[in-house]
């Protein structure tokens, strides 16, 4: 069973960005981090093997802002 997270501690990351698959393959070149996408969403998670998995989506009108939500 994987250790609980500390109070306070980020436990999920999403990256609302234009470009998902240049952000994608960034943290993959600097990271080793794998992607899987999501069926039907413009949308790929991710586990960080040393820290909080996420997630990157790309920007839609009348959703999110650019930016990374912790």
């Amino acid at each position: 069973m994987a250790e609980q997270p500390k109070p306070g501690s980020s436990v999920h990351v999403e990256f609302h960005v234009k470009e998902p698959k240049r952000v994608e393959k960034f943290y993959e070149s600097l990271f080793g981090w794998k992607f899987q996408e999501v069926p039907g969403l413009d949308y790929s998670l991710f586990q960080a093997p040393s820290g909080p998995g996420g997630g990157v989506g790309g920007l839609q009108p009348g959703n999110w802002q650019p930016g990374v939500i912790d």
